[in-house]
């Protein structure tokens, strides 16, 4: 029975000198031994479509519209996130429903544009300028103008509101 646990401890000791020769930690290896699970990262498929999460990540110059309050969520014509190239969708108002992202209507963006963007709702005549930044909208906003270029809202210089 000595003799055996003189073999084994042998053997660990050898395994522990070859791991450390070889540059890697001792931790993960006895991490592993000690019966923690080994995770394995798996292929997805190329139809399957993630979900995009709160740290998913704007590309810039673009508005991206998320139909979730909490910047998550997918809009089936774009296969996520509706991601608007702000030096195409600006200079006039548009619907969400133009950009394919109003069912449901946005209930949150993120805007790394660079640009400001009114958004308006138009039962309740109400609208206003956002900044770049992230924003949480409710659904409420169904039309959107994009300034390309201006970066600070205008305190009287709106664009006219798309409805009489």
């Amino acid at each position: 029975m000595k003799r055996l646990l003189t073999g084994r401890m042998a053997a660990v000791l050898m395994a522990g000198a070859a791991l450390l020769a070889s540059g890697a930690t001792a931790v993960p290896a006895l991490a592993a031994t000690a019966g923690t699970p080994h995770v394995t990262m798996a292929t997805r498929s190329v139809t399957t479509i993630p979900t995009v999460q709160p740290d998913f990540t704007c590309p810039r110059p673009s508005v991206c519209l998320f139909p979730n309050n909490d910047f998550t969520g997918n809009y089936p014509a774009w296969d996520g996130p509706a991601v608007l190239a702000t030096d195409v969708w600006n200079g006039q108002w548009y619907s969400f429903a133009q950009a394919d992202a109003s069912n449901p209507n946005p209930g949150s963006l993120n805007d790394n544009s660079n640009s400001v963007m009114w958004v308006y709702a138009k039962n309740i005549n109400v609208g206003f300028c956002l900044t770049p930044g992230r924003y949480t909208l409710q659904h409420t906003y169904g039309y959107f103008f994009i300034e390309f270029g201006i970066t600070t809202c205008p305190s009287n210089d709106r664009p006219p509101k798309p409805f009489p």
